[in-house]
């Protein structure tokens, strides 16, 4: 993603990738020589992603734990996050 794009994204840009799971796409230009031919090109990129394949989203989706920690037992199993919830016990299969 080129950095002019990135300038862009708001915090209501995050929030919204982060709390209702829509993805977020930008278009991007660029200027491009092939074969001695110059043009421009258009191109739409995924800017925001909610889903993350490198760590586990607990279940206030906001903090996350790297995939093979102890605490993910089951791939699927939501895990009560203990900053959020620091009074109820962290066992998974529950949510907020």
């Amino acid at each position: 993603m080129k950095k002019n794009v990135k300038n862009e994204n708001t915090i209501d840009d995050f929030k919204k990738c982060l709390f209702s799971g829509e993805q977020l796409t930008k278009e991007q230009h660029q200027i491009q020589s092939r074969e001695h031919t110059v043009s421009t090109l258009k191109q739409e990129k995924l800017a925001l992603d909610p889903h993350d394949n490198k760590r586990k989203i607990l279940n206030c989706n906001i903090h996350t734990l790297p995939w093979g920690h102890y605490k993910i037992v089951n791939s699927e199993a939501k895990i009560i996050c203990e900053v959020c919830n620091p009074h109820q016990p962290s066992t998974s299969g529950q949510s907020c």
